[in-house]
């Protein structure tokens, strides 16, 4: 490849095929993408709004009804998703709480654990023998 514009070009899936599944989606796979893009945009502007607490000290009390507003919409958003998995959040809450009481078996965050993401693999290393990224470990 002679520039990356041609790289970009050349890995890019093409439009009509794009289209063409498209139209060979399921409601409940048109359902998910709308969900996935709707959180992904009310996930952005409830990022906004902690920009303007963290980096322009508004308070967040300004800021609350807003907030509230984009709370709502990720819901209706994840509510979407869920539907369309056919599940919904309460057994998404339950898989989510053994995934992490797995992760964190105290309960409570710990570097070791989050490091060591129990959940993930059965050949996890000891949460007390993860190595810092100065080479020291934190016991």
């Amino acid at each position: 490849m002679e520039s990356y514009r041609e790289l970009v070009d050349a890995l890019t899936v093409p439009v009509y095929e794009v289209r063409g599944n498209f139209k060979n989606m399921a409601a409940t796979e048109v359902d998910f993408l709308h969900a996935c893009v709707g959180l992904s945009t009310e996930a952005g502007e409830l990022l906004d709004v902690a920009k303007k607490i963290l980096f322009y000290g508004q308070s967040m009390d300004e800021h609350r009804e807003n907030i509230r507003e984009e709370l709502g919409d990720l819901i209706f958003y994840l509510e979407l998703a869920c539907a369309a998995m056919s599940t919904d959040t309460d057994s998404m809450k339950a898989k989510n709480k053994t995934k992490l009481l797995t992760r964190y078996s105290s309960g409570r965050f710990s570097k070791q654990e989050a490091k060591c993401r129990l959940d993930k693999s059965l050949d996890a290393p000891d949460p007390a023998m993860v190595q810092d990224s100065d080479g020291s470990f934190e016991i």
